[in-house]
């Protein structure tokens, strides 16, 4: 028969587990979402600036 551990219940030993245990170097490498989003943005200005920037060169050229 297994003995149980006395204190908090299996989830919040778990979670403190995650949070108290877990490095900043740990998370420093996994991306979150809002990084994710924010790189996307990014993206998406950049192209629509370089798109306009083109447009408005090639106008200026002819």
């Amino acid at each position: 028969m297994r003995r149980r551990r006395r204190g908090l219940p299996a989830v919040h030993r778990t979670q403190s587990h995650l949070a108290g245990r877990e490095s900043a170097r740990d998370f420093a490498g996994r991306p979150t979402t809002l990084m994710n989003l924010t790189y996307a943005g990014q993206m998406i200005v950049g192209t629509l600036v370089a798109g306009v920037g083109a447009s408005v060169l090639a106008k200026r050229s002819t």
